[in-house]
């Protein structure tokens, strides 16, 4: 296998919470030549990081930046074309459709929100979105390609809510409650526009999440 995959992770003075979750979605994808946490750990220096590990038949390699401010009250643009993520198991290193879409997005906006030829939401271009209506945790089904985030997984997992992956479009989006995003090196990220609707403040019961979640999953 030629290909390279990337997996960008948060560190936290050498640890790598969760590499086990990032490395099992390489193996996945068929390669072999992946650093195990301690190897990972032993590359990097001290702080708060954002680290990016590329991984290809020959071997991988590390680089990595300050982790810098949480990300909060993201305002996200919808893209006018359809995009259908060929290979949402893995994150392999061409990404320029991905980059292309997140260049073209509105001025003062953060990200854009994707959807699939037949109108679904699926993703953005940095984060797997999630929304709470009716008590429900709402969230994209795989029939949509978003990718198979690693913090996705994790939401899903420990939801204090039902979770409810399904189809759904723009305007069900707009009916929720609050909305948010999902990255494993932001962490849960509140949402405060898609689109045309806005949100004032972030739900409580996301808020008490978001903390729950920063402390289980990364310690």
């Amino acid at each position: 296998m030629n290909r390279a995959a990337i997996e960008t992770v948060r560190a936290i003075d050498r640890r790598i919470p969760l590499w086990p979750w990032h490395r099992e979605r390489l193996m996945r994808a068929g390669l072999t030549a992946i650093p195990d946490e301690a190897d990972l750990a032993a590359a990097l220096p001290m702080g708060r990081l954002r680290v990016r590990v590329d991984v290809e038949a020959k071997g991988w390699s590390v680089s990595w930046e300050e982790l810098g401010e949480p990300w909060h009250g993201l305002i996200l643009d919808v893209a006018d074309e359809p995009y259908v993520n060929a290979t949402p198991l893995v994150k392999w290193r061409d990404r320029d459709a991905y980059e292309a879409l997140f260049s073209s997005r509105a001025p003062g906006t953060h990200d854009v929100l994707l959807r699939t030829p037949e109108g679904f939401v699926s993703e953005t271009t940095r984060m797997s979105i999630f929304w709470l209506k009716d008590g429900i945790l709402h969230t994209p089904d795989d029939a949509c390609t978003p990718l198979h985030g690693v913090a996705r997984s994790r939401v899903m997992d420990g939801s204090p809510w039902p979770v409810r992956a399904g189809l759904f479009t723009l305007e069900e989006l707009e009916t929720a409650v609050c909305v948010f995003g999902s990255n494993a090196v932001r962490g849960l990220v509140w949402i405060r526009r898609v689109g045309g609707r806005e949100w004032a403040a972030p739900s409580p019961a996301f808020t008490a999440f978001q903390v729950e979640f920063e402390r289980t999953a990364y310690g």
